[in-house]
């Protein structure tokens, strides 16, 4: 997971599946708006994640306001999660994939 380069400072905020040759896109925050180098995700005090460009909010997940996010955890499986106070899921890239999907990942 990281910012992956797609041109002139251009940049996704994604997952790729990267053991092949070719890194294959399985999630990404925003894949219609690339960000420059000058991106940042942050996690605001009411638990939503944020991505800002240039101190403009380019992507924001709001469905975690409220539900006391306190982590995030990057799972071997390539699953992207973010965890309450009791370490349990509120959001997974998993629960919200694009068009490519990892090895042993669920469709839910």
């Amino acid at each position: 997971m990281g910012f992956l380069a797609m041109g002139n400072n251009s940049y996704l905020l994604s997952i790729w599946f990267n053991i092949i040759s070719t890194k294959t896109i399985a999630w990404s925050a925003n894949r219609d708006r690339l960000v420059s180098n000058a991106a940042n995700l942050e996690f605001t005090t009411d638990g939503n994640m944020v991505l800002n460009d240039s101190q403009k909010t380019v992507w924001e997940r709001r469905t975690t306001s409220g539900l006391n996010v306190i982590k995030a955890e990057m799972r071997d499986t390539g699953d992207f999660v973010l965890l309450n106070q009791s370490s349990q899921p509120v959001w997974e890239s998993f629960n919200n994939s694009t068009d490519t999907l990892l090895p042993n990942q669920e469709l839910k």
